[in-house]
């Protein structure tokens, strides 16, 4: 083993953040469906660390439009 790889943490915790910072980005509303399905597809691929908690700013993205419905 490299002296590099030696000074790395044995193990590292992603947590994915997409559901609520990533939609900022899209140009489009999805629908609280649409988040569903996402949240729910991130979830089948066992991603434990999950964001999905959401604060709206007045000048926030497209993506961000919608909390329901």
């Amino acid at each position: 083993m490299s002296a590099t790889a030696e000074r790395l943490p044995r193990r590292v915790q992603v947590t994915e953040v997409g559901p609520r910072d990533g939609l900022q980005n899209e140009s489009v509303i999805l629908s609280t469906a649409e988040k569903l399905e996402l949240i729910h597809a991130l979830l089948a691929c066992r991603c434990k660390g999950l964001r999905a908690d959401f604060l709206r700013q007045p000048q926030g993205g497209a993506g961000t439009g919608r909390s329901r419905g």
